[in-house]
């Protein structure tokens, strides 16, 4: 989520919580807040403030709304529309697709992958892997490599260029860690006895 959408959503759930809550205070005037609601219908300022809040919440339940309309689904598969009929591609095709490729490499295991479909006259494809290498030996340039190798794969599958391609290294293989732990570990000095006769 980006900055100025971060923010928006803030300013826009603060002003419907105090809205609401101004609201509820005037129209419903509890017997312990009947005095706070009278001292805030005097108020100048507080009918500006309260007009001000709850255009803030039409505005942005005007752009939620107007979002989630406009906003493509994640679809399930990718179709293609031809002149002889349908082809559709499964997310579980370009899965598998992708899974391939990440454990052509040696020693490399994808733990799983997860594929986005966006769009359906120009599809966007977003794939993410997490991977369980068998060492942490140059894991920038093979993640950079297996960006890469994925993305063509996938592309050369669908027929549609892959948008994005995220590759999470997660924890290694137990022989791997033991092995770094072991070489990580400080190795206590060796004793010598030396036994005069």
């Amino acid at each position: 989520m980006r900055k100025i959408t971060r923010a928006a959503m803030i300013v826009f759930a603060l002003a419907t919580c105090v809205g609401t809550g101004l609201l509820a205070t005037l129209w419903f005037s509890w017997d312990p807040l009947l005095p706070f609601a009278i001292w805030l219908a005097r108020m100048g300022w507080f009918d500006v403030t309260l007009l001000v809040l709850l255009a803030i919440t039409a505005l942005g339940v005007v752009a939620m709304l107007v979002a989630a309309v406009a906003t493509p689904g994640r679809g399930s598969q990718l179709s293609l529309e031809q002149e002889g009929g349908r082809v559709a591609i499964t997310k579980e095709a370009i899965s598998s697709t992708a899974t391939r490729t990440i454990e052509g490499h040696r020693g490399m295991t994808c733990k799983s992958t997860r594929v986005d479909i966006r769009g359906r006259r120009n599809p966007r494809i977003r794939i993410r892997a997490k991977v369980d290498p068998s060492s942490n030996v140059g894991l920038t340039s093979l993640g950079t490599a297996m960006q890469r190798e994925v993305a063509e794969s996938v592309g050369a599958l669908a027929g549609y260029p892959v948008e994005n391609v995220d590759i999470t290294f997660t924890s290694t293989s137990d022989a791997s860690t033991a092995a770094r732990a072991d070489h990580a570990a400080p190795r206590p000095a060796r004793m010598t006895t030396l036994t005069t006769a």
